[in-house]
């Protein structure tokens, strides 16, 4: 696009912002968004790789319902990157990013997929602010507790809800839990090692962001509960 200016004799000349230093910094910004995009679905990709290894090991096939989550999970997870890309290239690239419309991309594949069998309830308050590299472990955790939730909500023949909440924490740090309205916390459950592939990747992500991890008997169904560290 050509800018038009007026120079002093009354002239007026085609500017060509091209080779500007605004036009620079905005490359610039474009590029650093464009690999941290890039580190973002490389991680997706090993998730993808690591759940391929887990459905083709040993053991039952995967039921409708486990590929089930596990597309609603990706659809979720990459709606969540693009969510981020949008913002990196339209500000700085550190600039934070808003837990509530993050998780509302992440739960949506969930609520309209759901097929009746549950809902999913969103207490998302704004101005919980996370940094963009904090984007994709969060996402893939929600995706996981969502996932795990599935199974879980409700009784054996009814309809179950699942609550999904972000908000400041005491210590200043957002607090993100998944609730279900299932039986419970199973008899002797060890929060630090018991459960699967997925709670061991929730465990995982949390100690890489940092954050603590909790496991509540919500009386009833169960709460996974992750604070954040507080931001610089």
């Amino acid at each position: 696009m050509l800018n038009f200016a007026t120079d002093s004799r009354g002239e007026t000349r085609a500017e060509f912002p091209f080779g500007s230093a605004a036009c620079a910094e905005r490359c610039d910004l474009r590029s650093e968004a464009d690999h941290r995009i890039a580190n973002h679905l490389t991680l997706l990709s090993a998730l993808v790789q690591m759940k391929g290894r887990e459905f083709s090991g040993e053991g039952p096939a995967p039921s409708r319902e486990d590929v089930r989550g596990l597309v609603q999970s990706l659809d979720g997870q990459i709606r969540a990157v693009a969510r981020l890309h949008r913002l990196l290239v339209s500000s700085e690239p550190d600039a934070p990013v808003d837990l509530a419309g993050l998780l509302h991309e992440v739960c949506a594949p969930f609520a309209g997929g759901l097929d009746r069998r549950a809902a999913i309830v969103q207490h998302l308050s704004p101005g919980c602010l996370v940094a963009p590299e904090q984007v994709m472990p969060i996402s893939q955790i929600v995706s996981e507790a969502i996932t795990n939730a599935m199974k879980h909500a409700g009784s054996a023949d009814g309809f179950g809800v699942i609550s999904v909440r972000c908000r400041a924490g005491a210590r200043g740090g957002p607090v993100v839990e998944v609730c279900d309205d299932g039986e419970g916390l199973p008899a002797g459950f060890d929060p630090d090692r018991d459960g699967g592939f997925g709670l061991n990747l929730i465990r995982g992500l949390s100690r890489a962001l940092g954050a603590s991890l909790a496991f509540d008997d919500a009386r009833p169904g169960v709460r996974v509960r992750l604070n954040l560290p507080r931001r610089a």
